[in-house]
């Protein structure tokens, strides 16, 4: 989708999580963050707000860092992929630049 909107993407790292609990996601941060990480992208398999709320509190601890939740039904579809991907860019660019455009 990047790629199509002609943004430079690196190729993002992944992790699996042993289960959904809030603590895995707060494992997989504080194990996977490197000082080059300039975004952090999760991908929730449900919309949880204690999860989010870790996930938001950890990140925004000792170095803050711009973050986006995405719940996997969001991204699932195929139709209307392309307007969510937009949706998604435009939240990252405000918090990482300030400016949609």
């Amino acid at each position: 989708c990047a790629a199509q909107m002609q943004i430079n993407v690196a190729e993002p790292r992944m992790f699996n999580l042993r289960d959904a609990s809030p603590e895995s996601y707060i494992e997989a941060v504080k194990q996977g963050l490197d000082p080059t990480c300039q975004l952090v992208v999760f991908i929730q398999p449900t919309k949880d707000s204690v999860r989010y709320d870790a996930i938001k509190q950890t990140l925004m601890g000792k170095n803050p860092l711009p973050s986006q939740c995405i719940c996997l039904d969001t991204i699932k579809k195929e139709k209307g992929l392309m307007s969510v991907c937009l949706k998604v860019i435009l939240q990252i660019q405000a918090k990482v630049d300030g400016e949609v455009w």
